[in-house]
């Protein structure tokens, strides 16, 4: 699976070179043997996307903690208990866009189907250079961050969506939305991050509190090596 996954990893980007792609190869290999759940796809473009600002040794111990944290969990999103956050970020859209989520609801179609956009961080469907942006946030502030970017998405498909009259239109409309520069495809309009990122939710009650924010200690990936030397002398159990 890791070598298959390597060829796919960012093939349009030019940052991604043959060095990057040995180096990543480590980091996927690394993460797969000391996690327990070893290797599983979409780990490749995350691991990627570290490689960008980390040596793998560094890249490997944040990819890690990413994963098996108790306040990130993204394996489980990955592969063990997606239900958990597609139910929770269901119920949120119902209290965000509730016609659309009614609508939604009406047609059988849930976050489910969209489960790419959380398990990649939107790595599978944003440019790489706003998917980064996401993942900065979600370092910084938890899935809250990614629920304000799927929440935008969802705002910018509402009139599309609403005039879809059956479950397949829906699914077909959600799923067209990428950045795909091999088809020519530019849905993902640049500063859309930006613009999810500083929408205003208001978490207040604890349960979305609880099961949402992260570490907020926890540096942000784009800062200097020195903060992320931090976590290195440090190291939390995985």
């Amino acid at each position: 699976h890791i070598e298959a996954d390597l060829e796919r990893t960012f093939p349009e980007d030019r940052r991604f070179d043959g060095i990057r792609q040995t180096s990543l190869r480590t980091v996927l290999t690394d993460v797969s043997r000391l996690g327990e759940a070893g290797y599983v796809q979409g780990m490749n473009e995350i691991a990627a996307a570290l490689l960008l600002h980390l040596p793998p040794d560094e890249a490997t111990h944040v990819m890690l903690k990413l994963l098996y944290s108790p306040k990130y969990s993204l394996i489980q999103v990955m592969s063990t208990d997606p239900q958990r956050l597609t139910t929770h970020f269901d119920a949120f859209l119902g209290r965000h866009l509730p016609l659309l989520s009614a609508h939604l609801t009406s047609h059988h179609v849930s976050a489910v189907y969209f489960i790419d956009w959380f398990s990649t961080l939107f790595l599978h469907v944003a440019p790489l250079d706003e998917a980064l942006l996401i993942l900065d946030a979600f370092i910084k502030e938890g899935w809250v961050a990614v629920y304000k970017t799927a929440l935008c998405i969802m705002r910018t498909l509402e009139p599309k969506l609403l005039k879809m009259r059956d479950t397949s239109g829906c699914i077909l409309v959600i799923r067209s939305f990428r950045s795909d520069p091999s088809l020519g495809r530019t849905d993902w309009k640049r500063g859309t991050a930006k613009k999810a990122l500083k929408t205003p939710l208001g978490f207040s009650d604890a349960l979305w509190h609880s099961t949402l924010t992260a570490d907020s200690s926890f540096p942000k990936l784009g800062g200097s090596k020195e903060a992320m030397s931090q976590i290195n002398e440090s190291p939390e159990s995985v």
